[in-house]
């Protein structure tokens, strides 16, 4: 799968892409903010889209809204340390797949692999 990650923590940014990496997916783009998820993702056409939903600038409920309108194709999850019930609820409904606490890598990792099976 290919995969842009969109996060204000650049260590985050970096686990993300050695994890996803070693897993066998290729990640071909970074974001710190909304804004720049969304031009990378016209930009690159990636399979996925790791998205934080709290950033600076363009948050990453906005930025889902705006990625599935402009791309429905591309699978967004949500990936974040706030598990407020109203975020989440909203980066669902603003078309986020699922949504990952930052905890738990390896549960996204193996869902964005499972995702990739199905693909084939």
């Amino acid at each position: 799968m290919r995969v842009i990650v969109a996060d204000d923590s650049p260590e985050l940014r970096k686990l993300l892409q050695i994890e996803l990496s070693l897993a066998g997916h290729e990640v071909v783009g970074f974001a710190v903010d909304g804004f720049e998820a969304i031009a990378k993702v016209i930009e690159l056409r990636p399979d996925v889209v790791v998205m934080d939903v709290d950033m600076p600038g363009l948050d990453g409920v906005t930025a889902t809204r705006a990625i599935k309108g402009a791309t429905p194709e591309t699978v967004v999850y949500a990936f974040t340390s706030m598990a407020e019930p109203q975020k989440l609820s909203n980066i669902a409904a603003a078309g986020a797949t699922a949504a990952f606490d930052k905890l738990s890598l390896n549960d996204l990792v193996a869902t964005i692999s499972g995702s990739a099976a199905l693909a084939d």
